[in-house]
């Protein structure tokens, strides 16, 4: 069993899901049906789905959480993938679909999820009076992270199967773990001003530059991360309230980079990825995790693109978010993607869909002084009306629909 709930007792609630205690006895007793590993677990907002999560932490069983809430497609392929997984033991299998689209697991162990918990929580400690929000899914490393630091801390997890930020209330100091989109949406209620806050961690992508001013008026106490679903989460890390904001690897943790690309050494990084071809090693060199983030560094940190995201333009390569930062820094514009466009000279050519159609001559103007010709949007599009800046696969679905849309006039 595993020592982390050791100081749990049997009645004693560890999280608290639409008003409902789930607690150890609960969790013992929920064991007892896990017949066969790795125990899928999928995920809907439910008391019981939690159990099973707990469940397995507690005694140490292999599983994975499905979120009922993805495509029927990803699913079905998540199902055929962790039938390669009957072996592994005190195994968690996140999955992923990276920014290629293709479904896989990343492959951790019990133990390394613990490690991370635990090093996060060098960093910044968390009360055993403070109740932790449970803002993101579980089948996610950050929602799993919540839950796992929420157990060695002994703070309360609360947890809805409304939306999240209804679990807030001025009663409790909180912890909470969000994503940009998600604390966009906490700054635009009122509720904000009147709750107490341990802190807020960021993680998953970056901070927009008006967000970050309204963060500094209110003086939210945030702490910004970086990490991925191969690291186990968070292993760069802010200080909260520090006015510098100079982001700081976590201890036990190395970095180094090759040609910008951002190389990580840990021991928290995953075994591999389990795909339907089978087991497929991360990419390495020289015993370090490499990573797709495009980073600058020293003196501080910052993640400037995506290597999968970059593509060539004649003899050029383009990283569509260096253009996207540069442009945001002329105020004329508040949300922006890059994407390539096919090009008979140039093989391709970056194209921008931005927030407004209104100041495009000023735009481009800006785009003209601040860019090199090569890097300079070759058009710039309103967004689609089925398509938003705050989805996570906002990207993904413009080069989607770019491609449709080559294709069919081809």
């Amino acid at each position: 069993m595993n020592k982390i709930f050791h100081s749990h007792r049997d009645q004693d609630p560890i999280i608290v899901h639409d008003n409902k205690k789930i607690t150890l006895a609960m969790v013992i007793k929920e064991i007892k049906k896990i017949t066969h590993e790795p125990h899928i677990i999928y995920y809907s907002k439910r008391t019981i789905n939690l159990t099973q999560i707990l469940a397995c932490i507690y005694a140490e069983k292999s599983f994975l959480v499905i979120d009922n809430a993805w495509p029927k497609s990803y699913i079905k392929q998540y199902e055929t993938i962790i039938k390669n997984c009957t072996s592994l033991k005190k195994a968690i299998f996140i999955p992923t679909s990276g920014s290629t689209g293709h479904p896989k697991l990343v492959h951790h162990t019990i133990a390394s999820i613990i490690k991370s918990a635990k090093r996060a929580l060098n960093h910044h400690n968390i009360l055993k009076t403070d109740h932790c929000a449970l803002a993101l899914s579980p089948a996610s490393m950050g929602g799993l992270l919540t839950i796992v630091k929420g157990i060695i801390s002994k703070s309360l997890i609360i947890s809805t199967s409304d939306h999240w930020g209804n679990v807030l209330d001025d009663s409790n100091h909180w912890q909470i773990n969000i994503v940009p989109q998600q604390l966009d949406w906490l700054l635009t209620t009122n509720k904000i001003h009147n709750l107490k806050l341990s802190s807020i961690l960021i993680g998953g992508d970056a901070v927009n530059k008006e967000t970050k001013k309204t963060i500094k008026k209110l003086g939210l106490p945030i702490i910004y991360s970086y990490g991925s679903t191969e690291t186990a989460g968070q292993i760069i890390s802010t200080a909260l309230n520090k006015k510098n904001n100079t982001y700081r690897p976590l201890r036990g943790v190395k970095l180094s980079e090759n040609n910008q690309q951002l190389m990580i050494k840990t021991d928290t990084i995953a075994l591999g990825y389990i795909t339907i071809n089978g087991v497929e090693p991360l990419p390495s060199m020289n015993g370090y995790f490499l990573s797709n983030d495009l980073i600058k560094m020293p003196p501080q940190f910052e993640v400037i693109g995506r290597k999968d995201f970059q593509f060539q333009s004649g003899s050029k390569l383009v990283s569509p978010e260096i253009i996207e930062k540069t442009l945001l820094k002329s105020n004329i514009i508040t949300h922006i993607i890059v994407v390539p466009k096919k090009h008979p000279q140039f093989g391709h050519v970056p194209v921008a869909y931005i927030s407004t159609t209104t100041s495009i001559d000023s735009l481009v103007k800006y785009a003209n002084s601040h860019l090199p010709i090569f890097m300079q949007p070759k058009d710039y599009l309103p967004l689609p009306k089925n398509v938003s800046f705050s989805d996570l696969q906002c990207r993904k679905k413009l080069i989607n629909l770019k491609a449709q849309y080559e294709s069919s006039n081809n």
